[in-house]
């Protein structure tokens, strides 16, 4: 996934925010209040007034995403006619059989909402609507399509879509009432840490929203704001992907011992910025059959907030990794995820 060089943690965009509040967009109605999320904003340029027939919303769940229930990444749409909305998106899921799962969501936030799919039942989230839901097997790390398609009149149908592999899964399919109109090019998404009642119990994900589409058109992510009751706390990341996109990191529970988040080449080598246990040591390798090793300038230890950049020449088939270790012991801890450097 290419990422661009400019990061930003949530305490500085909170400040550069400060200021534009008042005309920041609401957060979505349909989103947990309470805890940690953050909003996205996207929109597809070139589409009508009449609106669209199908949308298209990229997600891309990085395999070191707490597998566990708690966590929601979502895109929110709305139709031409129509006050309230739909949204869709994945949820993080413990994996089952030695298969890694996630649960693709598709739902109807409008009144008057009928279905006859089985993975579909009436009501959402607590009020008028449909609610369709289904858990398959899946590969964090691959970038999933979820799909909004018109189906008949009215009627509109859900899918996800893994582009590596073609594998398709119908979420659900429901109507609206006659006249809703078709689909809006703009709106808004999310991602939530739903579970829980403490900033501190945050699941940790790592997940890309990529360029939204229309047919033919194509269109972007945008980062808005963090919002809810643990603004600041979730050691935020937000990195613009380059491709019209918004990669997020967030949370602390159940990450890896050892994260990358950025590599930038620069003209006194690589800088490697990440999470890892607070105090453990850092070391990098060209070829881990030859060890790890500190970084060429010396010792890095990972700070008390388990925050550490470092300074590298060495990668691991062109991309930047680390691997955490005891600084008493000496012994590996975990290996991070392997990341491409960017000029």
């Amino acid at each position: 996934m290419k990422r661009m060089t400019t990061i930003m943690t949530i305490s500085a965009l909170t400040a550069c925010l400060l200021g534009a509040a008042s005309s920041a967009r609401a957060a979505p109605a349909t989103a947990a209040e309470w805890g940690g999320n953050v909003l996205v904003s996207w929109s597809v340029p070139g589409g009508t007034a009449a609106g669209v027939t199908s949308l298209t919303f990229p997600l891309t769940v990085a395999p070191e995403t707490a597998r566990l229930s708690g966590t929601y990444f979502a895109q929110q749409f709305g139709f031409t006619h129509a006050t309230k909305v739909g949204y869709t998106g994945l949820q993080p899921r413990p994996d089952a059989n030695g298969h890694a799962r996630i649960r693709g969501v598709f739902s109807s936030f409008i009144p008057g909402t009928v279905t006859a799919h089985p993975n579909c039942h009436d009501g959402a989230d607590g009020g008028p609507g449909v609610s369709c839901g289904v858990e398959f097997d899946a590969v964090y790390g691959h970038t999933y399509d979820m799909v909004v398609t018109a189906d008949g009149l009215d009627t509109w149908s859900g899918h996800a879509v893994d582009t590596v592999t073609g594998a398709a899964e119908h979420i659900g399919t429901w109507t609206l009432p006659s006249g809703s109109g078709s689909l809006t090019a703009h709106g808004q998404g999310f991602a939530e840490y739903y579970a829980g009642s403490s900033c501190d119990d945050q699941l940790f994900y790592d997940v890309a929203y990529g360029a939204p589409r229309a047919g033919e058109l194509t269109g972007t992510t945008s980062y808005e704001r963090e919002y809810g009751g643990c603004v600041g706390s979730g050691r935020t990341t937000v990195t613009d992907t380059g491709q019209g996109g918004v990669h997020l990191t967030r949370g602390t529970v159940g990450r890896p011992a050892a994260h990358l988040y950025s590599a930038t080449r620069g003209r006194d080598g690589i800088t490697v910025r990440g999470w890892a246990q607070p105090g453990s040591r850092l070391k990098t390798t060209n070829d881990p059959g030859q060890g790890w090793f500190d970084p060429e300038s010396g010792l890095v230890l990972a700070a008390a907030d388990g925050s550490f950049t470092l300074v590298t020449d060495r990668t691991i088939d062109g991309q930047a990794a680390v691997t955490s270790f005891d600084p008493t012991s000496g012994a590996a801890l975990t290996e991070s995820n392997h990341i491409d450097v960017t000029p």
